[in-house]
């Protein structure tokens, strides 16, 4: 059996708190992975694909903070962000 790996970045389970702030309100999520390129949320309400929104990830050395772009959304799955600039990682 073969194995294509299709994304751009690396992956990490990461359940940390991210901070979104969407329409001038501030949430906390939780975070399920993070990537340069990206990251996912539980599922919420209230976001729709394309929706660009502010992100804050407190990582206990730092916060990063950039913007993101709401990707896909699955209820029974969560929402994916994509960073709007990668190379803040580069």
């Amino acid at each position: 059996m073969s194995f294509v790996e299709k994304r751009r970045f690396l992956r990490f389970v990461d359940e940390s708190e991210v901070k979104i702030k969407f329409k001038d309100t501030i949430n906390t999520y939780q975070m399920k992975n993070f990537s340069a390129g990206g990251f996912m949320i539980v599922y919420a309400e209230g976001f729709e694909i394309g929706d660009i929104v502010d992100v804050m990830i407190d990582f206990g050395y730092g916060e990063f903070a950039t913007k993101a772009k709401v990707k896909w959304q699955k209820k029974d799955v969560g929402i994916g962000f994509e960073f709007l600039d990668t190379q803040l990682f580069s």
